[in-house]
């Protein structure tokens, strides 16, 4: 059993390391996009509903 429970962690780990990094990406781009998106459509858009 204990040989056996680093193979059965990997996928959930990975899955997990993956999940976290694509988290940090979207807040990453969500700092940065609508900034320059809000100094062109200031009148049209609401920062609460961005983009949409």
């Amino acid at each position: 059993m204990p040989q056996m429970a680093p193979i059965l962690w990997l996928p959930l780990f990975s899955i997990i390391l993956m999940v976290l990094i694509l988290l940090m990406m979207n807040l990453y781009f969500f700092n940065k996009l609508p900034s320059k998106i809000h100094a062109s459509n200031l009148s049209t858009h609401n920062p609460l509903h961005w983009p949409w």
